[in-house]
């Protein structure tokens, strides 16, 4: 069974049980009235059929509303991307037609066309949902949260620090930093930053980061960057970018540059082509292609080609940040440009965006005024 969710298509999104029928890997696409009954979800019971969808399509929309030139409606389960109106398929995976614990998320645009699978999603026994992004890399968990009304209340970057340990599941080289408990908001809401470094990648001269999370004070996680070509579990050896399944490099803008404190680098830009999607990706390498630094963090969307790449000391720190300038093949070149703050540590934070500035100079000076 498939149920569509989006006003576009027409359809509810809650069903009742008993609309479900028996179930088949064979699934055909309907939807029934919506069910009324009330559900208390608390830890180990079993939610039903009507909150899982709501709680993954709006967990969905949280994701999708940090993403550039994008428009959520969480009344109609929709959103609008680079002026294009966009809807949901959820599709329960094989064994959870009735229950929809587990299942895809796929886009649909106005004229109900499937397009390409968005997240896998997953519940667990403890009511917390993940939404998962299939990657070349490998499935990578974007974002978790619960479903219902949460009881956690983190309230400093210690307890951030603190939670994350007990949700991820990592080894004793993996240190974590709640780099100085700065309490920030997004649209989703409040979150304290956690830095993943490895032990054995710093002193081996790397920066060591290797995951940067945004903790909610609600207990919900997102990994800080949402196009899934990264995570702590695939980051904890150093790998080249020639080993990286369908990586395609755009040598027009890679350039060799020296940033201090790094020294001599490559800043390698390129495409992951081997997936659904195609994201814009960018690394710090030696001569050698050996990945020093994975700019995790890009909020650029995919199908974008790079324009432009500059090094500026742009908050006047005495290190270089980066600009770089990317346009939109699917809505007329539009450009989006980002700026990646250099910290001391040698790690870096997309720290702004701005649409619409197609040159260099321009973003720099746009982007100077705020510093």
């Amino acid at each position: 069974m498939k149920l569509f969710i989006s006003t576009i298509l027409s359809v509810v999104l809650a069903l009742s049980l008993s609309a479900c029928g028996s179930s088949s890997d064979d699934h055909s696409t309907g939807s029934s009235s919506p069910n009324n009954s009330s559900t208390t979800s608390t830890k180990n019971s079993t939610s039903d059929a009507n909150t899982i969808p709501n709680a993954v399509i709006k967990a969905t929309l949280d994701v999708e509303s940090l993403k550039p030139n994008t428009t959520v409606d969480y009344a109609s389960h929709s959103m609008t991307q680079s002026g294009q109106k966009v809807g949901f398929e959820m599709v329960p995976a094989s064994g959870h037609e009735n229950d929809f614990k587990s299942g895809t998320i796929k886009e649909t645009t106005n004229n109900g066309v499937d397009n390409v699978t968005l997240f896998l999603y997953k519940v667990n026994d403890n009511n917390q949902l993940s939404l998962i992004e299939p990657t070349s890399a490998g499935n990578v968990t974007t974002y978790v949260t619960a479903i219902g009304k949460s009881n956690t209340n983190i309230s400093s970057g210690k307890e951030a620090v603190s939670y994350l340990k007990n949700q991820l599941s990592t080894n004793s080289d993996i240190a974590y930093n709640d780099l100085d408990g700065h309490l920030k908001k997004d649209k989703i809401g409040s979150y304290y930053t956690v830095q993943l470094v490895s032990k054995s990648m710093l002193k081996n001269g790397g920066s060591g980061v290797v995951g940067l999370y945004k903790v909610y004070q609600n207990g919900s996680y997102m990994l800080n960057g949402s196009n899934g070509t990264t995570n702590y579990q695939n980051q904890i050896k150093p790998k080249s970018i020639k080993n990286i399944n369908g990586f395609v490099q755009n040598k027009n803008q890679s350039f060799a540059v020296n940033l201090k404190p790094w020294g001599n680098v490559e800043f390698v830009s390129g495409k992951i082509t081997s997936g659904n999607h195609i994201p814009t990706v960018f690394y710090l390498t030696n001569q050698n292609g050996d990945i020093l630094y994975n700019f995790s963090d890009s909020p650029f969307p995919y199908n974008v080609d790079v324009k432009a790449v500059s090094f500026e000391d742009v908050n006047k720190d005495g290190l270089k940040d980066i600009i770089v300038i990317v346009t939109q093949n699917d809505n007329n070149s539009y450009p989006i440009a980002a700026l990646w703050l250099q910290h001391a540590d040698k790690t870096f934070t997309c720290d702004q965006t701005v649409d619409g500035k197609g040159d260099i100079k321009s973003v720099k000076d746009y982007f100077s005024k705020k510093y």
